[in-house]
């Protein structure tokens, strides 16, 4: 069975909702990580299956699906893109992360708006 990625939304939702609920940090933070991944895995698997990207399945995709949608002129889904992955570096690799209840709440919504655009 295929996994659908759109399911790592409801997970970040449920994530972000108990991080404001207990003011964990870390239930925040892995939010915006499963948001970035649903979007980016949603768009990767639609650009495959729809528009003929060839994906590597590495880390190399991630600036090649962004590019791949700049291509074809949706550039509104890179950009989302961009936001949610800068957003996830951030989340993921620094110590400290200013606004993230406010980061969180942002990269809700731009994970809607990629999974909207690609339905």
């Amino acid at each position: 069975m295929t996994f659908d990625w759109a399911d790592l939304l409801t997970l970040a939702k449920r994530l972000q909702e108990e991080g404001t609920r207990n003011k964990s940090e870390a239930a925040l933070r892995s939010a915006v990580s499963r948001a970035y991944f649903c979007a980016f895995c949603h768009a990767r698997n639609f650009a495959r299956d729809r528009q003929r990207f060839v994906p590597s399945y590495s880390v190399d995709d991630h600036a090649a699906v962004r590019r791949h949608f700049r291509d074809r002129m949706q550039a509104p889904v890179a950009a989302k893109l961009d936001n949610l992955r800068q957003w996830r570096d951030s989340c993921d690799y620094n110590d400290y992360v200013a606004n993230l209840e406010d980061m969180c709440n942002e990269a809700m919504g731009e994970a809607d708006r990629v999974l909207y655009i690609l339905r």
